[in-house]
């Protein structure tokens, strides 16, 4: 009995040093992850003046799209792409290393292409932008979107994160999110009827 007795007095100082310690653990990691965001800048959800952002045109497609003076330097290209059955253009953007990577592709589908695509998709990697005349427009975004030159500041901030081993895309700041939340909303179909 009085093992049993022992047993409970030390399982009611464990119990409330444990929940303790946990807190201060939580604690700990929110106050890290305060730190890394104060090293990231947002991305001006209210910029609403374009009017010294470039637009890319096609005319095949009849679309376009406008970007911001940081994107400058892009680089799209156009081809066919063979795993999404539709035409591909790429976004790319100077790296640090010297050369051009691709950051983002807007692709235009058929209808038919798009179905079979959402169909058999084992990754549904495209994002819906809009349809058209028979064709579906989409987009994704690579596997990283560090090392851009425009980009120093959320570079930096990429840094901080990967030496605590924190990974995380779509940050405010960084190329994607300026893709995504800057550039895609400006994507119009321009002959289509009002």
């Amino acid at each position: 009995m009085s093992n049993l007795n022992n047993m409970l007095n030390k399982k009611s100082f464990f119990t409330p040093f444990i929940a303790l310690l946990v807190v201060i653990i939580v604690v700990i990691f929110l106050w890290q992850q305060r730190k890394v965001d104060s090293y990231i800048f947002n991305v001006d959800d209210n910029a609403t003046d374009h009017s010294d952002w470039e637009v890319y045109t096609n005319d095949e497609f009849e679309f376009q799209i406008s970007l911001p003076p940081k994107w400058s330097n892009v680089k799209i290209s156009q081809k066919y792409n063979d795993v999404f059955l539709g035409e591909e253009f790429e976004f790319q953007l100077e790296h640090i290393f010297g050369e051009y990577r691709e950051l983002c592709s807007i692709f235009v589908q058929t209808y038919d292409n798009w179905a079979n695509y959402k169909k058999g998709a084992a990754l549904d990697v495209l994002g819906y932008i809009d349809d058209y005349d028979g064709y579906v427009y989409s987009y994704t975004c690579g596997h990283e979107d560090v090392g851009f030159v425009d980009f120093p500041e959320y570079n930096e901030a990429a840094a901080v994160e990967t030496e605590k081993d924190n990974y995380y895309y779509d940050r405010s700041g960084g190329p994607f999110a300026e893709f995504k939340f800057l550039i895609l909303p400006t994507f119009e179909i321009y002959h289509r009827p009002q």
